[in-house]
């Protein structure tokens, strides 16, 4: 299981949803679950933060720019993951 992003574009605004999604699965396959929402544009981000947490804790590991995306959002202040 792999926690991903799935970036939607239309025109001049990108958005995001962030998934999990099982690694076997290919990209456009079914999520697991939806575990936020990043819209660069408007600096909104919407992150299920008890989610993000749980799936690395059974073995899941988060893309780059989700890391990126819960940094900025300063959700692992709190909270020590091993994404490696």
């Amino acid at each position: 299981m792999v926690e991903s992003d799935v970036w939607l574009k239309h025109r001049d605004h990108s958005c995001g949803v962030i998934i999990a999604i099982d690694v076997k699965s290919r990209r456009e396959g079914k999520a697991i679950r939806e575990v936020g929402f990043y819209d660069p544009r408007k600096d909104q981000t919407q992150l299920d933060v008890s989610a993000i947490i749980s799936f690395p804790e059974v073995g899941a590991q988060t893309t780059e720019t989700v890391r990126d995306i819960s940094g900025r959002a300063k959700m692992f202040e709190q909270f020590r993951i091993n994404n490696d």
